[in-house]
């Protein structure tokens, strides 16, 4: 008991002088296990390296590729030439980039195919691509076609998957096409698809038509591309019957088709009954679907011809060419025809077919030096020449 109020003493005495027990020094550790790497590191890696590489280099390499691509692929621009009509025929005067739309004639009926091309040329200068390049397409609706500037006269055709011909259109290019004053009408100088092989305009001539047919035919002058024309007989069967008949002349363009030798002479049908007087117009009396005729003009009627008299006729002449000119203006060359049971070409006069019809004949003025005479009546199976007019 003494023992314990002598320690109870001893603590209050150094309670009262402020003394506190001194802490134990913390334990001495190896500098090795030191934890002073690791805070050092993370804050100083992480922020340097990913920040600096990321951002340089996605800027610096996508933009400068894209934009340099782009810009070469710019449309074709195309001169619609059926923007004022359609037709069998246009006219083209110079070198470019041209489009009309795909339908049949001056009619709304389009033509659907697989593939558009040039099927045949007839001109002085060149062979088959001469006057349209061989990039021919069907875009939209339209065909579509790069012309090089020559003057003469092509075929560019719509066909199936199977190369049948379903629609074909004349290409005619001119430089120059002026027209004349007849009476009330507006007559083109040149007959349909002149071509100027001469200085002389006396000359001029241009390509041959059955009557009521849409497609031309060359005439002796010049050599025409793509074995054209050919000369074929078609069977009965379709001479007699005005449906198949158009049928097979649409996908036979470049082919003469001979008349029967028979009561109409006809290409298109061997009985009167069934011919097609309005072919041309001539019923209507408004452009047919089969007119050959570019747009804003038509194939006229007789009274055109007996607009010229015989007195203002001068007879040109030269070694192998004969030709008449009306008033210095119009040149009417001895074209000839092409014979409807031979095919063969006949050097007689300057015949030119107009949309009427006599009997079972087409209407058609024919001229020989100081001779005309409109409104004649001859067989359907020749091929003459064309004059067009204003609508």
């Amino acid at each position: 008991m003494k023992k314990f109020y002598t320690l109870l003493v001893i603590a209050l005495i150094f309670a009262m002088i402020g003394c506190t027990p001194k802490p134990e020094p913390a334990p001495k550790q190896d500098p090795s296990e030191q934890p002073s790497a690791e805070p050092s590191v993370e804050p100083s890696e992480e922020p340097s390296v990913e920040p600096s590489e990321e951002p340089s280099e996605e800027p610096s390499e996508e933009p400068s590729e894209e934009p340099s691509e782009e810009p070469s692929e710019e449309p074709v621009s195309y001169i619609d030439l059926s923007a004022n009509g359609t037709a069998n025929c246009y006219i083209i005067s110079e070198a470019g980039n041209y489009k009309f739309k795909a339908v049949k004639g001056n009619s709304s009926d389009a033509v659907s195919g697989s593939e558009a091309g040039v099927i045949w040329a007839y001109t002085i200068f060149g062979g088959l691509n001469s006057i349209v390049g061989e990039d021919v397409t069907l875009e939209d609706g339209y065909v579509c076609f790069t012309a090089t500037g020559t003057e003469g006269n092509t075929g560019i055709a719509v066909k199936d998957d199977s190369g049948n011909i379903l629609w074909s259109w004349h290409i005619w290019s001119i430089k120059n096409l002026p027209e004349v004053e007849v009476g009330s009408s507006k007559v083109m100088k040149y007959s349909l698809g002149y071509i100027d092989w001469s200085s002389n305009d006396a000359y001029s001539f241009g390509m041959l038509y059955q009557w009521g047919r849409k497609d031309p035919l060359p005439s002796q002058y010049c050599v025409a591309d793509g074995e054209f024309p050919t000369v074929a007989n078609t069977d009965a069967g379709v001479i007699d019957g005005t449906g198949t008949a158009y049928a097979y002349a649409v996908a036979h363009p470049t082919t003469f088709i001979k008349g029967m030798d028979d009561t109409t002479c006809d290409w298109l049908s061997v009985v009167q009954d069934k011919q097609d007087a309005d072919a041309w117009g001539a019923v209507s009396g408004s452009k047919s679907v089969n007119d050959p005729c570019p747009p804003g003009y038509i194939v006229p009627d007789k009274t055109l011809y007996e607009n010229f008299a015989v007195a203002d006729f001068v007879v040109t002449t030269d070694d192998t060419h004969h030709a008449v000119v009306w008033k210095e203006t119009i040149a009417f060359l001895y074209s000839g025809y092409i014979h409807y049971n031979t095919g063969a070409w006949e050097y007689s006069g300057a015949w030119s077919w107009d949309r009427g019809t006599v009997g079972a004949f087409g209407s058609c003025a024919y001229i020989l030096g100081a001779y005309i005479e409109a409104g004649k009546g001859w067989y359907r199976g020749e091929a003459m020449q064309v004059r067009c007019v204003k609508e």
